[in-house]
């Protein structure tokens, strides 16, 4: 980063004892050149905020003169986060200190979520502040009675001074750990989301360096798939590859990168450079509606079932022209009851697998091809989609030439299925095993599964795991009451306008419309706008008026879902499901409902709110087992800060 670009991040930049000397309308005049759609209430918040920080910042020098040295930054914008900004960063020797200031009486549970996810993020993903204390306060005008809650420092412009006077003299240093300078030009390494990762690659930007992404070995496995892809190609051979992953993990992520890599190009003639060597194939709909509408583009990401349709039904078609096709989410593919049940429909008979179509397909190519089959595990909630990784090796067993074909595949596969004869390659590097998340994230997942899938385990130990989570500023929360959660998401992200949030629910819940959660089939309902649409557009998510489905959500993510929990599964000494018609193409019913709750309490980035309606006793067995597991009651953090503040 360059230091016009990093001081560019900053509404104001340098150090204290500079900002308290600063006439405070030059100061402020500084935020709204770098801010200029700054509305009134911000300027006068801004000017509130100016006159605490150079009125305690003073008292603060004076009583502990090194603090002259410590930087003072306001409106820092965090790098590819969208606009969010934390109001005050104060560097201290050896410590950061990240400030919200809040211009009422009374402390909302979203306030303190806020200011803890500022610090997380800071703590986790810039570089400077890599070992050293991030301290999150939230300064306020009311009386606290206790000074602290959820990691959260509470204070009131009169006991400010004092705090800040405190902690400096705690991480005194000498020399100091930390400079103003180095800090604005360190790095800045979130994981972007799987919408603006498709957007930078779509516009030939490079990803950011992730720290995550380097350690869990992402660019290695990427030259790996690309490395098989020029051996096939020079070698005119066929190759099936099998990456696997646990969840978020990043294998769209790869996926994305591998199918954009400029060293396929060599795959087609002088004549077609102009064309993608390769395709991403998804089956998921909704995910593919939502980056062709986010990219205004309908090639980078396509449509898995269309181009089956158009390309391995139709035997007479032309050839597509891609040599490289990477299917997301293989395991999902549509066994051949599936297939011929929905094309039947259409007065077409196809009694052969989306796999087998695939296999026949390729095999057709003279050039070679390579299919990278991107496998994840336990969300299959479609109908047809339980054949899995056999589904792939019976397709190449049963195409009539299986010794043209090659799988690659990472031990934890190749150690479990029989591949009937098919040459198989070994590779450590086509098994994902580490989250690119934040390590609540990962912790989120051993909370879900053990909660949905091991009824036996100690719900103490899944309670240890909420409140790991909880201490990483990733809440699970509990309410019986639907307009809490809303109330909490809209203060939660107050000002955050790229942030969102919204209701989920199971398609099969029937007792939610009563109370306000229509989750009716919508024939109409727009996915992508759902989820891309600006905050007060009224099909947006954040209207929270409209629920997505798990068929709307699966592989896609809110900052925050509101997770709708309906009388489609059940507590009772183990996790019950409502039965429903009978489908010949589902073989575990059972795991399929498992799987909808899975996917819903899957989807937040920042946390995740739960609302189970006051009905029964059925949905009081399911709250209270909730509890038992670990979610915090939106009542009882209501409760708790009501003591405080």
């Amino acid at each position: 980063m360059d230091e016009d670009y990093a001081h560019d991040r900053a509404g104001w930049s340098s150090l204290l004892a500079t900002l308290v000397t600063t006439d405070g309308a030059i100061v402020l005049s500084t935020l709204q050149r770098r801010y200029p759609d700054a509305d009134a209430g911000q300027l006068a918040a801004w000017g509130k905020s100016i006159d605490i920080l150079q009125e305690d910042g003073n008292v603060v020098i004076k009583d502990h003169p090194p603090a002259a040295h410590h930087g003072s930054i306001l409106e820092y914008e965090l790098p590819r986060e969208g606009g969010r900004r934390p109001d005050v960063i104060l560097l201290q020797d050896a410590a950061v200190l990240v400030v919200e200031f809040k211009n009422k009486q009374r402390v909302h549970l979203g306030d303190i979520d806020q200011v803890a996810a500022y610090a997380r993020d800071l703590r986790e993903y810039h570089s400077e502040c890599h070992g050293i204390p991030v301290i999150p306060i939230l300064l306020y005008l009311g009386r606290p009675t206790r000074i602290e809650t959820d990691g959260v420092i509470l204070t009131t412009p009169g006991q400010f001074a004092s705090l800040v006077l405190k902690l400096a003299k705690k991480y005194a240093s000498n020399p100091p750990k930390l400079a103003l300078e180095p800090w604005l030009k360190g790095r800045y390494e979130p994981l972007p989301g799987i919408v603006q990762a498709a957007r930078l690659l779509f516009e030939r930007q490079p990803l950011p360096f992730i720290r995550r992404a380097q350690s869990a070995g992402i660019p290695q496995t990427v030259d790996h798939i690309i490395e098989l892809c020029e051996e096939a190609r020079v070698n005119q051979s066929r190759k099936l590859i099998l990456l696997k992953g646990v969840p978020c993990a990043g294998k769209t992520l790869v996926g994305l990168q591998a199918v954009h890599n400029e060293r396929l190009n060599e795959w087609l003639p002088d004549d077609r450079q102009h064309l993608n060597p390769a395709s991403f194939l998804s089956g998921n709909g909704p995910l593919v509606a939502v980056l062709q509408d986010a990219l205004k583009n309908r090639t980078f990401v396509q449509d898995m079932h269309r181009y089956i349709r158009e390309y391995a039904v139709n035997t007479k078609a032309v050839l597509p022209h891609e040599r490289f096709i990477i299917f997301d989410e293989a395991q999902r593919a549509w066994t051949a009851g599936k297939v011929e049940n929905f094309y039947g429909k259409k007065g077409i008979k196809v009694n052969q697998s989306e796999p087998e179509l695939l296999i026949r397909l390729t095999q057709r190519m003279p050039e070679g091809c390579v299919i990278l089959a991107l496998i994840g595990t336990g969300q299959e909630i479609h109908t047809g989609e339980e054949s899995g990784i056999e589904g792939w090796i019976d397709a190449i067993a049963d195409s009539g030439k299986p010794g043209e074909w090659t799988i690659h595949a990472p031990p934890s596969i190749t150690a479990n299925y029989v591949f009937k004869g098919i040459a198989v390659s070994e590779g450590d590097r086509l098994d994902l095993d580490m989250t690119l998340r934040s390590h609540a994230a990962e912790k989120l997942h051993e909370w879900v599964n053990g909660l949905l899938d091991e009824p036996g385990r100690l719900e103490g130990e899944l309670q240890d795991i909420a409140m790991d989570l909880r201490a990483a500023s990733y809440p699970i929360l509990l309410t019986r009451e639907l307009n809490w959660a809303k109330e909490y998401a809209r203060m939660r992200f107050e000002g955050e306008k790229n942030r969102r949030y919204g209701l989920l629910a199971s398609s099969k819940a029937r007792n939610l419309q009563e109370h306000g959660v229509d989750n009716r089939f919508d024939r109409f309902f727009e996915t992508a706008k759902w989820f891309n649409a600006e905050p007060d557009h009224k099909k947006s998510c954040c209207q929270l008026d409209k629920p997505a489905q798990e068929f709307h959500c699966q592989g896609l993510e809110l900052d925050l879902p509101i997770v709708c929990w309906g009388n489609d599964v059940w507590w009772d000494d183990g996790w019950k499901i409502k039965k429903g018609r009978k489908n010949s193409l589902v073989r575990d019913p059972e795991q399929f409902r498992r799987n909808t709750y899975r996917v819903l309490l899957t989807r937040g980035r920042e946390g995740v709110v739960i609302f189970v309606p006051p009905d029964d006793e059925r949905m009081d067995a399911i709250a209270k087992k909730l509890i038992r597991c670990g979610a915090a009651t939106l009542q009882s953090r209501r409760s708790q800060i009501s003591e405080v503040a």
